[in-house]
């Protein structure tokens, strides 16, 4: 389950960005502190209880007053393709045909 580390003040405005492909549960950050972290459609993937510890592992990474952002998504059970496909649909106006290539890929 993928999630990546930014450290950085100014985030995408400088190249001080760092990215890790790596498990929630199995990552361990041997470097300094972080100003943020970021997790793009995968926190959901973990059974609740392993979120907890998740989130506590992905706090101990920041620096004091660091960013955590988790961009996710949840899927209503009753129509989950209609939902499904209307994220798409969403995700393809906000970000162009090639994010949403990407997402049908995903889906």
């Amino acid at each position: 389950m993928p999630f990546y580390i930014c450290s950085t003040k100014y985030f995408f405005d400088r190249l001080n960005v760092e990215f890790y492909h790596a498990g929630f549960l199995t990552y361990e950050h041997a470097s300094q502190p972080v100003d943020a972290v970021v997790t793009t459609f995968a926190f959901h993937l973990l059974p609740d209880f392993w979120k907890g510890i998740a989130l506590k592992r992905l706090n101990s990474m920041l620096k004091p007053g660091g960013k955590l952002y988790i961009h996710d998504v949840i899927i209503e059970g009753d129509n989950a393709i209609k939902n499904i496909q209307a994220l798409i649909d969403k995700l393809n106006t906000a970000g162009g045909q090639a994010s949403a290539r990407g997402y049908r890929k995903a889906f």
